[in-house]
């Protein structure tokens, strides 16, 4: 996204305002789904309080946490 304000969840934006999962909204109907989308934010995907875990995808021999597509790599 690029010179946006005021956008959730969207992607490949350039110059938009009010926006929410790519879709144009007025400033009123804005503020309020992201009010509702705020006060439901403990619904959101979190990471277990299980720290020993990585969470690292398609990666071998790697030690860190959120590594994607890499070999071979420490931290």
């Amino acid at each position: 996204m690029v010179g946006c304000n005021e956008c959730i969840m969207c992607d490949g934006l350039e110059n938009q305002s009010f926006c929410i999962n790519n879709t144009q909204l007025t400033k009123e109907v804005y503020m309020e789904k992201k009010t509702e989308l705020l006060s439901n934010k403990n619904s959101f995907h979190q990471f277990p309080d299980d720290h020993t875990k990585s969470y690292n995808f398609n990666s071998t021999n790697v030690t860190g946490n959120c590594i994607l597509f890499s070999n071979d790599i420490e931290n």
